[in-house]
């Protein structure tokens, strides 16, 4: 009873003190002390805490002080008041984690599902999407996943663009069924790392023996590789199928 006590929010004095009268009825703080082992001083102190709680009733007999166990109905009441309380601070709560959200994080995403993580989130967030270096190896490593995160993309009619590699595969696919304004890079611009700009995000792709993914948020960062990516833009060719 103690541990289920602990975890609803009772401390361990305040537990075993609780408990202790639910099953002994009216107790004075001599008999609490003496039955549930507990330091004087820390026994007053819990009791104390109890009463302000409203889970224990202190009444005088004898010129005595007695203590008993209120109804342990009033334990959800007592929860209910925090989730109120909680739900009604929320709003400011949630302002203050959207603040620290706004600083640089970076995460790294590694292998298959790594990458398929990484392009999840693109769906999730992206009101824009440049890609800078396009190879089309991301057909070759996620198949199946591919045109499905294709029609995501098509589907939420945001604008993307998209510089090629001069050496990028399997762009008949790619421009036929993604919905993109593309050019290519010049000849010598062969890279097989890719960037994705979009949101407040960039997301630098590495497709090694292991692909590999650095998904960092941040306005500053993006708006510079998005000033490179409009520099390059400006110097590449059109493409169509």
């Amino acid at each position: 009873m103690s541990k289920i006590l602990e975890e609803i929010g009772l401390s361990k004095n305040e537990s075993k003190i609780y408990s202790f009268l639910l099953s002994s009825g009216t107790s004075s703080a001599g008999e609490i002390i003496d039955r549930t082992k507990t330091h004087r001083r820390n026994t007053y102190d819990a009791l104390s805490r109890l009463i302000d709680k409203g889970l224990v009733s202190e009444t005088v007999q004898e010129n005595k002080r007695h203590y008993e166990a209120t109804n342990p109905e009033y334990l959800v009441s007592l929860l209910q008041e925090k989730v109120d309380v909680a739900q009604q601070e929320l709003p400011s709560l949630m302002s203050m984690y959207g603040r620290s959200k706004s600083r640089q994080q970076v995460k790294v995403f590694q292998g298959v599902s790594g990458m398929r993580a990484c392009w999840e989130d693109m769906v999730r967030n992206a009101d824009y999407l440049y890609l800078l270096g396009g190879t089309g190896l991301q057909y070759e490593y996620l198949k199946f996943y591919t045109p499905k995160w294709v029609n995501a993309l098509n589907n939420k009619k945001i604008d993307v663009k998209v510089l090629w590699n001069s050496d990028a595969k399997h762009l008949d696919y790619f421009l036929k069924e993604w919905d993109t304004k593309s050019k290519k890079l010049p000849s010598n611009f062969i890279t097989k790392t890719q960037i994705f700009l979009y949101s407040n995000k960039s997301a630098i792709i590495i497709w090694s023996k292991e692909p590999l993914a650095i998904l960092i948020e941040s306005t500053e960062i993006n708006e510079g590789f998005r000033k490179y990516f409009q520099f390059l833009w400006r110097i590449s060719r059109r493409m169509s199928l």
